[in-house]
């Protein structure tokens, strides 16, 4: 089985510098303004949607209780607030596809 690799931040940066022939540095401050803007966004808004890629939403998760399963024993799980991301119609066709 091969290894997937992970996409990072400088990996991006690469790619703009490389496809629109922009410097490493003013690429990477493009990247970091669009992720600042997507993450206030989705903050403020509690949902993101990226139009025909997937659409981001927070989600509040209740108080439960919880076990281990190897020593049984029980503990609470405390409430929490959860990133839901749902993949747009279209990419999921284009994605079963191919």
């Amino acid at each position: 089985m091969q290894k997937t690799k992970n996409i990072d931040r400088q990996y991006f940066t690469n790619q703009i510098n490389k496809k629109i022939g922009l410097n490493y540095n003013y690429s990477k401050k493009i990247l970091n303004n669009l992720i600042d803007v997507l993450n206030s966004q989705i903050l403020i808004e509690k949902k993101l949607t990226l139009k025909n890629i997937c659409t981001f939403s927070i989600k509040n998760k209740k108080e439960r209780k919880g076990r281990n399963p190897k020593t049984l024993q029980s503990h609470t799980i405390t409430s929490r607030k959860v990133i839901s991301i749902k993949v747009s119609e279209k990419l999921y066709k284009r994605l079963n596809v191919l």
